[in-house]
């Protein structure tokens, strides 16, 4: 697999779908939007890989957010119908934005997102867990009781189910660094399982999957919200290096 190839397609492919929607206007399909913030977030990957670029990486992370600001924003204005995509548990741009450490940005995404659950779209822990997360992001970590009270909604809508994200968010609220890690790497195993199992069955055109399972991205964004709130964490874990989090940045 050559990641060099990727970050040219991918662009190409950016720019066509930018193209397409201005050209759409108001007839635009809703889904071409999410393609936008999934290939931008599969360039940034790849120029990391390839070239070690981390400017373009976090450069290309902030337009993989910006897209689904817009995207929410024109929503919000009435120029565009919700799709499945309006959830508030459509992570991975809001990741993108905090692995980025654009957090104006990431407050946004988080403002213009639905506050009210809609079980069509998502399920009630993801959104639980969202909201969660927009609370602790938003509020530097000085949650109030009710940011908490959505892990207990969270836990309730598992009805018995393990979440390792339940227990990172729970290991925060308690600031135990040694139980958010163990979280972080218990969902890395769970991240590489299900890698593992979809390679067997994906297209091989698949870029957003070809380039996401090199890194565990939520746990890249996990880590950063860490060294955010000075939660102790260390630079490198497995397929989350520390080159991808802005904490060691270094221009």
């Amino acid at each position: 697999m050559s990641f060099k190839i990727f970050k040219k397609d991918l662009i190409t492919w950016v720019n066509r779908l930018e193209k397409q929607i201005a050209e759409a206007g108001d007839e635009v399909n809703p889904s071409a939007w999410s393609q936008v913030w999934i290939h931008y977030r599969a360039a940034a990957i790849s120029i990391l890989m390839a070239d070690g670029d981390k400017k373009q990486f976090f450069q290309r992370l902030v337009a993989s957010a910006s897209a689904r600001k817009h995207y929410l924003t024109l929503i919000n204005n009435g120029q565009l119908k919700a799709s499945q995509h309006y959830r508030a548990s459509e992570f991975n741009p809001y990741f993108d934005a905090v692995i980025a450490g654009q957090y104006p940005l990431a407050n946004e995404i988080a403002s213009l997102s639905p506050a009210d659950w809609n079980e069509d779209y998502e399920f009630e822990d993801d959104f639980c867990y969202a909201q969660f997360l927009f609370a602790l992001v938003s509020k530097q970590g000085q949650l109030e009781a009710s940011d908490k009270a959505w892990l207990t909604r969270f836990e309730e809508a598992l009805e018995g189910d393990d979440s390792q994200r339940l227990v990172w968010c729970q290991a925060i609220c308690e600031q135990d660094s040694e139980a958010a890690v163990a979280a972080i790497l218990a969902l890395h195993d769970e991240w590489q399982a299900f890698y593992k199992e979809k390679n067997t069955r994906i297209p091989i055109k698949d870029w957003g999957f070809l380039t996401e399972k090199a890194l565990f991205m939520e746990g890249v964004a996990l880590l950063t919200i860490m060294d955010r709130l000075k939660l102790p964490c260390e630079q490198d874990y497995p397929d989350m290096p520390s080159w991808a989090r802005i904490q060691f940045y270094q221009p």
